[in-house]
């Protein structure tokens, strides 16, 4: 059986404030019987003040713990659809001093656990584009050797095998990332020789249809210092630049300019394409932002190409850029630190 202390705690607020107010009435009842016992002239007209005394507590009581209980049943609903996924949902604020504080820190909770959600699932994003990319190149290999347009010869192989090898460290990314308790990218940053790197990006995204046969120059100077950084995320940006790079160029040329600045080295992607607006470039790296342009060029688009991009760049310690002019074309810059 329940002890009365136990019944007490999980009575209604409501109930336990109309109970304690009535508790507190009836203590005062008694004084009031016992100093009328001993001044018998406190007793006329005592039953009429009894009686509004006992209406004005009930009275204050339900108004007290309705105006306590509404807020209560607002945060409560409010954590309920943020449970069930609702990341917008917020408790409305309240007049009660100590109900508003509870509220405001439930609505901080609230927006820090939404902007690591939000950014777990942009990582998600990221991860799942970058495992789509290799696939993709193993997908179109292995259909034009099908149709014998493109014999599978031991340059072929090896290039189809490199790219399962980055399919399986994308794998265990993902795994590795799925096991963290932080909203980061995992990176595996080491000595990275950049001009291999940029000469396999170089020879895949010439030989797209979209590329259209040109060929695509690197200006490297012959002492290039490594860099430290993630060569499959390296990849990965240099991909995506140079894809929007000939995608948004159908006439003109492309190219790859390297350099080295204090103490980091410098990657641009230069294009002599369609060029952005100046009102879009302060918006060109955020996710799901796409100008008008771009949407006319590349309506299949999702907008997530230059938020890796800048993603993946700064989670390697450096820095991405952009100059651009219409009709003039385009510059993407970025940065890694000397190894």
């Amino acid at each position: 059986m329940p002890s009365i202390r136990q019944a007490w705690r999980s009575a209604p607020l409501q109930m336990q404030l109309l109970t304690s107010h009535i508790v507190t009435l009836g203590l005062g009842v008694l004084i009031a019987l016992s100093l009328t016992a001993i001044y018998p002239s406190l007793a006329e007209g005592g039953l009429e003040v009894g009686l509004a005394v006992i209406t004005m507590v009930i009275f204050l009581s339900l108004s007290s713990g309705e105006i306590i209980v509404r807020p209560l049943k607002a945060l409560r609903q409010a954590m309920a659809a943020f449970m069930a996924g609702d990341l917008e949902a917020r408790a409305p604020l309240s007049d009660v001093p100590e109900l508003r504080r509870l509220a405001v820190d439930f609505n901080r909770l609230a927006m820090s656990l939404q902007t690591v959600e939000q950014r777990r699932r942009q990582r998600l994003a990221v991860l799942i584009h970058e495992i789509n990319t290799p696939l993709t190149v193993l997908k179109g290999d292995l259909e034009l050797a099908l149709q014998g347009s493109r014999p599978l010869t031991p340059d072929l192989l090896g290039k189809q095998l490199r790219q399962i090898e980055r399919v399986n460290r994308l794998a265990e990314a993902i795994s590795d990332y799925s096991k963290r308790m932080d909203d980061y990218l995992p990176t595996r940053c080491q000595v990275c020789a950049l001009p291999a790197i940029i000469g396999d990006v170089v020879e895949l995204v010439s030989s797209l249809p979209e590329a259209r046969g040109r060929s695509i120059p690197i200006r490297c100077p012959d002492a290039l210092p490594a860099a430290w950084a993630d060569p499959d995320q390296v990849y990965e940006i240099l991909e995506n630049l140079l894809r929007n790079a000939v995608l948004y160029t159908p006439q003109g040329s492309v190219a790859v300019e390297v350099k080295v600045k204090h103490n980091f080295v410098w990657t641009a992607v230069v294009d002599t394409g369609l060029g952005i607006a100046a009102a879009d470039l302060q918006t060109v790296f955020k996710l799901h932002r796409r100008s008008e342009a771009a949407q006319r060029c590349n309506p299949g688009g999702k907008g997530l190409g230059l938020t890796i991009v800048k993603d993946l760049v700064e989670l390697q310690g450096g820095a991405v850029t952009v100059e651009s002019q219409i009709g003039e074309g385009s510059r993407f810059s970025f940065s890694l630190p000397v190894a």
